[in-house]
């Protein structure tokens, strides 16, 4: 099978039942004519006619994704996705051809004995409620008449009077109680087939060819030595590390794509791996007793003195942040980046370096009075290591610095 075949588990034409069927699917699966007879593992050839449909494809996936694995693994394991290069000031270049491949992975449904729950009703019981009703009584109109005689010159006669009053109202909580059946459920167990989502196998996407091109810039620079480099690839990515030692000078390295190309199943890429003698190590690790003092923040630059590092004037980088020191919201930060030593006027006083950072460096046009913040992160300017272990703490070092609401002062 090609290395970039797409294996896929749908026949041409009716699919033929049983035992047939899992030879078609192998034959398919290897691009053998249909016809073909496909040689079986034993334990597949033998089927307990017993056995249902879905429990012959059930072992139809086990084994389908064995075989595609098992092709996979084939495939990956002709693969050189890593090697080593030797180069030096004598054979100043060196080529090596690496290769990797991405899969992904196939899924089948697969039926297994599991415990399933379910609420029945266990029995049924009383229950009761007791409520209170308000009885009231009284607050009727109650009306009532008498006579009154009423006399003048002629004699008395007697006239009706009719008067109403409204009796008192008095009211009380009469308990009511109110009961019914309800049903009372229990968990009930049992024994149950489940499906699950599993891998049964993997898929070849695609396959990562780099033509790795290896160059020392500068090979005098080398002397006597040789450099040992391990190249490492995963798909289109690379990266390498210098096996040994060399203490001497840290070795920067660069990556430079040259070109690829890319027919859907398979991507080629061509690099160049140029490695420079950077500085001297011991200079380098002067860093490691360096230190930032004196800090200030000006209207028009920021200055500080970094101590015992006035060798390393060249080969700075600082990372700067400015901003407006503000309690409302909005954005207020002036620069955040980093700029090299080598941009700006550094002046040298004995062991250690004056740094002023004019303002406009960072396209910022000047402070106004209002408080602000500043954070200053010294690092060399080392660019890709190669020979990290030899020089890392120097390579790795920060020194830092910052002032949080200040109010710029005249420098």
């Amino acid at each position: 099978m090609a290395p970039n075949c797409k294996c896929q588990l749908a026949p041409v034409g009716p699919a033929p039942e049983g035992e047939n069927k899992i030879r078609y699917i192998f034959s398919t699966l290897f691009n053998r004519h249909p016809g073909t007879r496909v040689a079986l593992p034993k334990a597949v050839s033998f089927f307990n006619p017993s056995e249902s449909e879905g429990a012959h494809m059930k072992s139809v996936l086990y084994i389908f994704g064995a075989l595609v694995s098992i092709h996979s693994a084939s495939l990956a394991s002709e693969l050189d996705r890593s090697g080593n290069v030797i180069v030096s000031a004598a054979q100043p270049s060196a080529s090596i051809q690496l290769s990797d491949q991405k899969f992904e992975p196939i899924y089948g449904e697969e039926a297994y004995e599991a415990t399933c729950s379910r609420e029945v009703i266990d029995h049924h019981e009383t229950r009761c409620t007791t409520s209170n009703d308000q009885v009231c009584r009284g607050g009727n109109e109650v009306c009532t008449t008498s006579n009154d005689q009423v006399c003048n010159s002629r004699g008395c006669t007697t006239v009706p009077r009719r008067s109403c009053h409204t009796s008192p109202r008095s009211c009380t909580n009469v308990p009511r109680r109110e009961c019914s059946d309800h049903a009372v459920y229990r968990t009930q167990h049992f024994a149950c087939t489940k499906t699950r989502t599993i891998v049964v196998g993997q898929r070849l996407v695609k396959t990562f060819h780099q033509q790795i091109e290896v160059v020392v810039a500068d090979p005098v620079a080398l002397g006597g030595a040789s450099l040992n480099i391990a190249i490492q690839i995963n798909e289109a990515q690379m990266s390498a590390q210098l096996v040994g030692s060399f203490p001497s000078h840290i070795l920067n390295q660069q990556i430079i794509d040259l070109g690829q190309s890319d027919n859907g199943g398979v991507l080629s890429v061509s690099k160049r791996m140029v490695i420079s003698v950077g500085m001297q190590a011991a200079l380098a690790n002067k860093i490691l007793s360096s230190a930032i003092q004196n800090l200030e923040l000006g209207f028009e630059a920021a200055r500080f003195t970094l101590v015992n590092a006035a060798a390393l004037a060249q080969d700075l980088k600082l990372s700067i942040r400015l901003m407006r020191n503000r309690r409302i919201g909005g954005d207020s930060t002036l620069f955040n980046g980093t700029i090299l030593s080598s941009q700006l006027s550094l002046v040298g006083q004995g062991q250690d370096l004056q740094v002023l950072i004019p303002l406009q460096k960072l396209n910022v046009e000047g402070l106004s009075s209002k408080r602000h913040d500043i954070e200053i992160a010294v690092s060399l300017n080392t660019g890709n290591v190669l020979n990290i272990n030899d020089v890392g703490a120097a390579a790795n070092k920060s020194i830092e610095a910052k002032l949080k609401g200040v109010n710029p002062i005249e420098l």
